[in-house]
C-alpha cells in the first residue's frame, strides 16, 4: 500500500467538502463531551498549523484521545506526503 492507493480512495476536493460539513458538526449538531468507547483508542492527527481551536475541540469531545501533533497544515501530510502518511498510520495500528 502506498501513496497511489490513498490517492485512489480520496481527493483533496472531497476531503475539503467533508471537513466543511463534518468539521463544524459539533457547532451545528450537539456532540457529547468526553466520548469514551471501551477498549478503543481515538487517534487524532492534529495539524499544528490549523490552530489551537481544533485541539480544544478534540480534547473537549474525546475522553482520552491520543493526539499526534504534527507540524503540517490541514491534510498536508495526507496529500503532499502520502507515503509518509501510510507509514504513520501503520505505526499507529501496530
Amino acid at each position: 500500500m502506498g501513496g497511489s492507493f490513498v490517492a485512489s480512495l480520496i481527493s483533496r476536493e472531497k476531503v475539503h467538502m467533508d471537513v466543511g460539513i463534518l468539521g463544524s458538526s459539533d457547532l451545528v449538531t450537539k456532540i457529547p463531551d468526553k466520548i469514551e468507547v471501551k477498549n478503543t483508542q481515538i487517534h487524532i492527527l492534529y495539524a499544528l498549523k490549523m490552530g489551537e481551536k481544533y485541539l480544544f475541540r478534540y480534547e473537549k469531545h474525546f475522553a482520552s484521545p491520543v493526539i499526534h501533533r504534527l507540524d503540517y497544515k490541514h491534510e498536508e501530510l495526507l496529500f503532499d506526503y502520502p507515503k509518509d502518511w501510510v507509514k504513520f498510520i501503520k505505526e499507529i495500528l501496530k
